[in-house]
C-alpha cells in the first residue's frame, strides 16, 4: 500500500531538518510518539536507529538507509504493529519562499491476506495521511515555540487548545 501526503510549513527548511533529521528528537513533536529510545550508536544519517513507542502501546523501529542533507530522509520499518508487516519511507523536504514542504511517502506492506488489502486503502491510508499532516503541523509548532502538540492540537502538560 501506497501513502503520499505533503505538508507547507511556516518554518524554514534548515530549522525544519535540524529538528527531523535527529532520530531521538522525535518525542518533542510527534503527537503520537511517547518515548523514543535509540537502538544505534548514532543518533543521525545512516545506520541511526529509533525505536518509536505510540500512545496506544505500540511501536516502529525506523531506521535510516539513505539521506541528503536538506533534501531527503529514507528509512526501513521493522517491528511494525499488526497489520504492518513492513514499510519504506521516504521524508523529502523543499524550501519553499521562506517556509518548507514535508512529502512523506510510504510504501507499507500489509498483512491479513485479502483482508489487509481492503483495510489498507480504506482504512489505514486515510488515518497514517491524517497523522502525517498532524505530525509536520506539531513540527511546525515544535520549531517555533518548543511546544509539542497532542492529537487533538492540545498544547502537552498545558489546557491550552490551538483553532
Amino acid at each position: 500500500m501506497k501513502v503520499f501526503q505533503s505538508v507547507k510549513i511556516d518554518s524554514k527548511l534548515k530549522d525544519v531538518w535540524h529538528i527531523f533529521s535527529d532520530m531521538e528528537g522525535i518525542v518533542n513533536y510527534h503527537p503520537w510518539v511517547i518515548r523514543s529510545p535509540l537502538l544505534s550508536d548514532c543518533n543521525m544519517g545512516v545506520g541511526a536507529s529509533r525505536r518509536c513507542e505510540f500512545q496506544d502501546n505500540t511501536s516502529v523501529v525506523e531506521t535510516i538507509t539513505e539521506v541528503r542533507e536538506y533534501e531527503y530522509i529514507k528509512m526501513v520499518l521493522s517491528e511494525t504493529p499488526v497489520p504492518m508487516i513492513s514499510g519504506n519511507v521516504t521524508a523529502s523536504f523543499q524550501s519553499t519562499g521562506g517556509g518548507t514542504e514535508l512529502t512523506i511517502e510510504m510504501d507499507v506492506k500489509v498483512g491479513l491476506g485479502p483482508l489487509g488489502w481492503i483495510i489498507g486503502p480504506l482504512i489505514m491510508r486515510p488515518i497514517i495521511k491524517n497523522r502525517i499532516k498532524k505530525m509536520a503541523l506539531s513540527l511546525d509548532h515544535y520549531i517555533k515555540t518548543g511546544l509539542k502538540l497532542d492529537p487533538k492540537g492540545n498544547i502537552v502538560n498545558s489546557s491550552i487548545t490551538l483553532s
